[in-house]
């Protein structure tokens, strides 16, 4: 439903990016998410997001 990216730094060919994410609240219906994206012990991007969840199929 909603994704925000904000880049901070760039990221060179080779170089190992590691996504950190968490769940900051669950409901009936959504999730709300952030998460960092880390090359080493530098931050390279952040996000948040609202998702809508879909149900057991």
């Amino acid at each position: 439903m909603q994704l925000d990216v904000h880049f901070i730094d760039a990221v060179q060919v080779g170089e190992f990016v590691e996504a950190k994410c968490q769940v900051v609240r669950r409901t009936r219906a959504l999730v709300f998410m952030s998460g960092d994206l880390m090359v080493g012990d530098r931050v390279v991007a952040t996000a948040k997001g609202m998702w809508k969840t879909l149900g057991k199929n």
